[in-house]
């Protein structure tokens, strides 16, 4: 594991380097403006890395706190396909939802939700070719609540219980190189299993399929943690 982080952060801080140096040497503002755009770049890669380390961390060692409180589901997803639709625009992708005209109250950590959603449509994005369409399905079931996004294509069924593994990369998947820390999906399970829920990932008529079941807190919550909805 040291091994592994040792590498994903040198890389960036190489890269940044490397970049930060050619500034010095470049012939022209131009040059000068896309050496300072790559710094900039691997600077918010490193950011994003040590934030997922951490994040990982608190996760592992029950120091994440979760905050319960009453989720307007309608709301909170329409504003996270709202914040991912310009990067999927920009990769020709269209991002389909499947959501409920009508939803019943649901109470649960609603920044988990939010990070949650967020890394799944990331990742299917990340992995979709220009000009596919991107899945948001939601439904409710008893006392549960249950995400699925689905992209085309397939994974190999042996990579399959691999993929939730920290930093692990299914080979020649991102055929686009569009990169990641490792980690998102590996965040996805542990903070999926803090919040009382499941997840699981499934090939299906050539479609990759992430699904994400949560229960209502109010549900799993001890008496003296409940809260009114």
């Amino acid at each position: 594991f040291i091994g592994t982080v040792s590498h994903e952060l040198r890389t960036p801080l190489t890269s940044l380097r490397l970049a930060l140096q050619m500034m010095k040497v470049a012939p022209t503002v131009e040059k000068r403006e896309q050496y300072r755009d790559l710094a900039l770049r691997q600077c918010d890669r490193q950011i994003e890395l040590v934030s997922d380390l951490l994040n990982l961390q608190r996760l592992q060692s029950d120091h994440y706190e979760r905050t319960v409180e009453p989720i307007d589901l309608t709301a909170v997803f329409a504003d996270l396909v709202r914040e991912i639709r310009p990067t999927a625009r920009q990769r020709e992708q269209t991002i389909v939802t499947e959501i409920p005209d009508s939803l019943p109250p649901f109470c649960g950590d609603r920044v988990g939700l939010e990070r949650i959603v967020r890394e799944l449509l990331v990742n299917a994005s990340k992995y979709s070719s220009p000009g596919s369409h991107i899945v948001l399905n939601l439904r409710v079931w008893q006392n549960s609540i249950i995400i699925l996004v689905r992209n085309p294509g397939e994974i190999l069924e042996t990579e399959l219980p691999k993929i939730f593994h920290k930093f692990y990369r299914i080979p020649h998947l991102d055929r686009w190189n569009r990169g990641g820390t490792g980690l998102g999906l590996a965040l996805i399970h542990q903070l999926v299993g803090v919040m009382g829920g499941t997840v699981r990932a499934f090939n299906r008529d050539g479609w990759i399929h992430l699904e994400v079941q949560l229960p209502d807190a109010l549900t799993v919550l001890p008496p003296d943690r409940a809260i009114e909805p």
